[in-house]
């Protein structure tokens, strides 16, 4: 699974708050009320602002990395075919072996994992990400089955 960023957990305690600010105002019966005069609304819009703000330009950046990473080729076998399912998601990987030994696992959409089948071979087109970077992510460019 890929790891999320520091703003990613930012924007999501920020929304928390919020919720918890709009609930006691609701139950206070005016936005105009206590929590306006003490907190002041402008000071909690311009947090907001700066955290989905920050937050779209790491995914931005983070995807502009994954775009650079170089393709690479290789023949491959599809070896396994798994489904993580829990209530709110589905998870989908396909497990190839490549034509030197190495297994490689990705996460893949839906679509992708029911397009192929068990021991398809084929040439593999994909994107390998470094150990450094732990915000990217190997990703399948293509498989063009035989």
């Amino acid at each position: 699974m890929q790891k999320r960023s520091i703003f990613y957990y930012a924007y999501c305690a920020f929304g928390v708050v919020f919720l918890l600010m709009s609930i006691m105002m609701f139950f206070r019966g005016t936005t105009t009320g206590l929590i306006r005069e003490v907190l002041g609304i402008w000071v909690f819009d311009v947090v907001f602002i700066t955290i989905l703000v920050s937050y779209g330009i790491v995914e931005i950046t983070i995807m502009e990395k994954q775009k650079k990473l170089p393709v690479l080729k290789s023949q491959a076998v599809l070896i396994e075919k798994m489904q993580e399912n829990n209530r709110s998601s589905r998870a989908c990987f396909l497990l190839f072996e490549l034509d030197d030994g190495d297994k490689k696992l990705f996460s893949v959409s839906g679509k992708m994992y029911a397009k192929y089948l068990k021991n398809d071979t084929g040439l593999l087109k994909y994107k390998l990400a470094d150990n450094k970077r732990w915000y990217l992510k190997n990703e399948i460019v293509k498989f063009e089955k035989q």
